[in-house]
């Protein structure tokens, strides 16, 4: 990535005092202060500014220590996030109303820029499915487009010269995730093997030349995600479900990824998923040993201890609460109403398109083990406004399981935050005491009858 000569010096700065060479009181930060005037007083907001991890929660002030370049922190405002910038020492007033952000401060431009560009993102989100019906030629013109949309923005006049470098490198990074997920995500839409990209579609340029040792991009997620995207997609299909997936991508990242920051950064995205979707013990004892010996960042290994930790109240014989439901009339129905029943939990949404895939063979299994003593429980995790669309769908297969909807949606429903649950479909097997029996069970396509999700 080219950076302007100001961004250079900061960065020279950087790497001279980070070396040792300096006297170890001087510390090579800046302190910026974001005041909120949040509207929304029942909410909270939430500081993220240790390279994506949460460190803080505020409702009116943040001072945040930051490091020469990196210029745009992360914040959740009203459960949303949100990338805003500012340079040393400066402070940036963010009024914050609803979803609506506005800012007074010598930045104020910027982060309306910067806004623009995260709705174009956010547009591209509502139109995934379409998208990925379409044939190669069709997607890369659009997407094209929206990326040229979003790079015309910054030919604002007087737009800060960091921002602008900043801004294009997060853009290309965002259109590179879009052109590398194409194949999977085109074959899943358009549900065909055979899809009309070029000949070794890995090998062009635009791939083979990523760089995964940019100390600058390494403070967007994104470009944590575009090295991950790398590194597995070779492991996927030969090794996905296997006991050597997660153990061969860590290898995979200590193989491509050398800067020490880049690296702990890499490795902690990697154990932390990995521990999001199952916390296996005898992986993750595995997985630790390595990310302990490779990264030296206390700040990430304590993050990961916090989220094992969690993990250990919802092991296997531990009582699961007893969550409460909206049925599709809207009455309340309680967890502990299906007690004296073996329960399998499925957790999905009207817009989750894997959830889609497994329903097939989740409704075969109830047709052909019926009389098996296990009451299966479709719970949505779909937003409160999405209650009627909800309803409509669920109604079309009513007849497998008890349709139910848990209030607050994905990131916030009760169950989903006790359970850790990240990514759907997820299923979650207890005993007719409510002990859980598995947290993370097998999904439908993976067993061949009913009590095989009850099966450690």
């Amino acid at each position: 990535m080219q950076l302007t000569l100001k961004v250079q010096f900061f960065l020279m700065l950087f790497v001279f005092f980070s070396g040792g060479c300096a006297s170890p009181k001087k510390q090579n930060t800046w302190q910026n202060t974001y005041l909120f005037e949040n509207q929304n007083k029942e909410k909270e907001i939430s500081v993220i500014h240790y390279d994506g991890l949460l460190t803080d929660t505020v409702f009116s002030k943040a001072q945040i220590q930051i490091q020469p370049n990196h210029y745009f922190q992360v914040f959740y405002i009203n459960d949303k996030k949100r990338m805003i910038f500012t340079k040393p020492s400066d402070t940036l007033k963010v009024k914050v109303s609803g979803q609506a952000l506005t800012f007074e401060g010598r930045y104020k431009k910027e982060n309306e820029c910067f806004q623009k560009i995260l709705e174009l993102d956010k547009s591209y989100g509502e139109q995934f499915d379409s998208l990925h019906s379409l044939t190669y030629s069709e997607f890369t013109n659009t997407v094209g487009q929206i990326e040229e949309t979003k790079k015309a923005l910054l030919k604002t006049d007087s737009l800060d010269e960091d921002f602008v470098s900043l801004t294009k490198g997060y853009i290309d990074l965002y259109y590179h995730r879009k052109m590398f997920q194409y194949p999977y995500y085109a074959s899943y839409y358009q549900d065909s093997l055979s899809i009309d990209t070029p000949l070794n579609y890995y090998q062009q340029p635009i791939f083979k030349g990523f760089d995964f040792n940019d100390t600058v991009l390494n403070q967007f997620d994104i470009y944590t995600n575009v090295i991950y995207l790398h590194v597995d997609k070779p492991l996927y299909n030969i090794y996905y479900g296997t006991k050597d997936y997660l153990e061969k991508s860590q290898n995979g990242i200590l193989d491509k990824v050398s800067h020490p920051k880049v690296r702990a950064k890499s490795l902690h995205h990697n154990l932390y998923y990995h521990i999001s979707a199952s916390a296996d013990k005898e992986l993750t004892d595995t997985l630790m040993q390595s990310f302990t010996l490779y990264c030296e960042d206390q700040k990430r290994k304590d993050h990961i201890d916090a989220l094992l930790s969690k993990w250990k109240g919802i092991a296997q014989g531990q009582i699961s609460p007893d969550f409460s439901f909206l049925d599709q009339d809207s009455n309340r129905v309680s967890l502990s109403d299906f007690k004296g029943q073996n329960i399998l939990i499925g957790t999905w949404a009207t817009w989750c398109g894997p959830c889609k895939k497994q329903r097939p063979y989740l409704e075969k299994l109830v047709e052909d083990y019926k009389d098996k003593n296990i009451q299966v429980l479709y719970v949505s995790l779909d937003q409160d406004n999405a209650h009627n669309l909800w309803k409509k769908t669920s109604e079309k297969y009513k007849d497998f399981a008890v349709h139910l909807r848990a209030e607050s949606g994905f990131k916030n429903a009760q169950i989903a935050k006790h359970f850790l649950i990240y990514s759907i479909p997820r299923f979650i097997a207890l005993d007719h005491d409510l002990r859980i029996v598995n947290p993370n069970t097998k999904l439908p396509s993976q067993v061949d009858a009913l009590d095989q999700f009850f099966e450690l």
